[in-house]
């Protein structure tokens, strides 16, 4: 789609902690993405974290982000940059590294409202595309079909049943969703992917970590120079890591991260 009332711009801020004596293997970020057709304009968020506002819910094992985020944001958003509230996507990785991963309340929604301001300001006509893609081999379905028509799902540090209950695995989806975003001149500014995951612990050993999707995106800005890739949780549930019982070494998200990284491109 090509249209000279297309214009789109993109953005990113850093929201890792700034608690000193906390081992980070890499960056957590909030990427917004602003688009306007001439008509309506939307701003969809992508955030490194586990959860937007789950602290209650959660009796507090969400913590980094607050209940009244949300709200706050998408207020701001409307009242100050004109983007309708009920148009922002605020869209969690659902990353789930030991600890506290982010700034402080005050710091995260500045930050994020600040990723949304500059990609208004640096709007410009583009050029919008989608597709799809697959990764196969990535994910499994932890909820097994037994033989005696229950139903079991499988916990990471608990047993499972012996392999002669098990009748079959649930579903799982390997497609990968992707619109992509380029400049007039053909060079592309933002790639956004939609995959159903549940990125655990990562390979990271107690260090802060934005898991597979986060490399995936790295993967990606590095492939096509200059764009900002944005990942947006498909689903997670119970569609775990293909190795998410396997102990007998050493975890390893790269080859998942390099396999969504290649569904995408």
């Amino acid at each position: 789609m090509e249209s000279k009332d297309l214009r789109a711009g993109v953005a990113k801020s850093d929201i890792t902690t700034d608690e000193p004596g906390i081992p980070i293997a890499d960056r957590m970020y909030a990427k917004a993405l602003v688009i306007d057709d001439g008509v309506a304009k939307l701003a969809i968020i992508t955030m490194d974290v586990t959860a937007i506002g789950g602290r209650t819910i959660s009796d507090n094992m969400l913590y980094d982000v607050s209940d009244e985020f949300l709200s706050s944001l998408r207020n701001r958003i409307e009242k100050e940059l004109g983007i309708p509230g009920s148009n922002v996507l605020v869209n969690a990785s659902h990353t789930h590294p030991p600890g506290h991963m982010l700034c402080d309340d005050e710091q995260q929604l500045e930050r994020t409202f600040d990723a949304v301001a500059r990609a208004v300001k640096g709007m410009r006509e583009v050029k919008i595309g989608s597709g799809t893609g697959n990764a196969p081999g990535i994910t499994i379905n932890r909820t097994l079909k037994l033989r005696n028509g229950k139903a079991w799902t499988a916990r990471h540090t608990n047993p499972s049943p012996p392999d002669d209950e098990i009748a079959a695995f649930g579903p799982i989806d390997d497609e990968v969703g992707v619109i992509r975003i380029d400049n007039s001149d053909g060079t592309p500014m933002a790639v956004v992917y939609n995959f159903a995951c549940h990125p655990l612990f990562g390979d990271a050993q107690g260090s802060i970590t934005a898991n597979y999707p986060g490399i995936t995106s790295k993967v990606i800005e590095e492939r096509l120079k200059g764009a900002t890739a944005l990942f947006i949780q498909g689903a997670a549930g119970d569609v775990m890591d293909l190795n998410f019982k396997t102990f007998s070494v050493p975890r390893d998200v790269k080859p998942m991260a390099t396999e969504l990284a290649l569904g995408v491109l």
